[in-house]
C-alpha cells in the first residue's frame, strides 16, 4: 500500500486517505456499506472518485493486486486446513477455486 500512495503522491495527489482507496474490495453487507458511505463527507466521496483510476493504475505498476491475491489464497487455504468450519462458507461460495485460477481474482483488482 505504501508503494500505491508514495505513486499517487508522484502523480500530485496530496493527503490521501488510505481508507478511500479500492472501494470495490469492501466486503461488507449492504447495511454495512450504507453505513460506512453515510459517515463520508462530500470532499471523502470526492477524493475517492478522483483517486479511484489513478489507485488503480499504482496498484497494477507496484504489484499489490498480485500480493493481496497471493495473500487471500494462502489464508483461505489456511483456514480449510487450520479451521475447517470457519472456511465452509468460503469454500462452498467457490472462493478457494476463484483465488486458484490464472490471474488476479476479480474481487480484488479495479478493472
Amino acid at each position: 500500500m505504501k508503494d500505491v500512495i508514495s505513486c499517487l503522491e508522484r502523480l500530485g495527489h496530496e493527503k490521501i486517505n488510505p481508507e478511500l482507496l479500492f472501494p470495490w474490495q469492501m466486503l461488507e453487507s449492504p447495511k454495512d456499506n450504507d453505513e460506512r458511505e453515510s459517515r463520508y463527507t462530500t470532499e471523502e466521496k470526492a477524493s475517492r472518485l478522483e483517486l479511484w483510476e489513478p489507485a488503480n493504475q499504482c496498484a497494477k505498476q507496484s504489484g499489490l493486486y498480485e500480493a493481496q491475491d497471493a495473500t487471500w489464497l494462502a489464508e483461505v487455504e489456511r483456514l480449510a486446513q487450520e479451521e475447517p468450519e470457519s472456511a465452509k462458507p468460503l469454500l462452498d461460495a467457490g472462493l478457494l477455486k476463484v483465488l486458484k485460477q490464472p490471474g488476479i481474482a476479480a474481487f480484488l483488482k479495479g478493472s
